[in-house]
């Protein structure tokens, strides 16, 4: 179990923050209603148990956290009108960095953890275990019902973790 800690109070402030900005992603990046299927949860790790994963490092001095989108094969044909796997991932990776960035735009998220800088969007074609963070994530439900899942999670570094970097 995780130890807790601030991270995990402040991602508590934070989760309406976390479906909103999917909503608003989803809803200007693909011109379709959704909705939130469940409330959002604070958890120790986000899920990758999906086929499609798409996830996104990123961090600051302080933090590092990592975004993951999960989709099953059976809901890509509800986002997209194109088979090409090349096409899914780029538009995934863009969705991404696009909601990253709306979060950083939110004072009340970086009030609490700063600006967490972008890396490259990673893709896996098959489940992926994530390690150990504290997390915020949920479902969004498209127009037709299908889910998409979203987690966003963070640690704080600590002095042997920043001690190892500057290695």
């Amino acid at each position: 179990m995780l130890q807790h800690d601030d991270v995990k109070d402040n991602l508590e402030h934070c989760k309406e923050i976390f479906s909103k900005k999917a909503i608003d992603c989803i809803e200007s990046m693909f011109q379709i209603e959704c909705s939130i299927n469940s409330a959002w949860s604070v958890t120790e790790r986000i899920s990758g148990e999906f086929d499609h994963n798409i996830s996104v490092g990123n961090g600051n001095e302080t933090y590092q956290g990592i975004m993951a989108i999960g989709l099953n094969t059976s809901e890509l044909e509800s986002f997209f009108q194109y088979d090409q796997i090349d096409y899914i991932i780029d538009v995934f990776g863009e969705f991404a960095n696009t909601y990253i960035g709306m979060l950083m735009d939110e004072s009340e998220f970086t009030d609490r953890f700063g600006i967490l800088t972008q890396a490259i969007p990673q893709y896996t074609q098959s489940k992926i275990y994530y390690p150990r963070a504290w997390a915020c994530a949920g479902t969004i439900i498209n127009d037709q019902g299908k889910p998409i899942y979203i987690g966003y999670a963070l640690r704080k570094l600590t002095f042997r973790m920043l001690n190892l970097q500057e290695r």
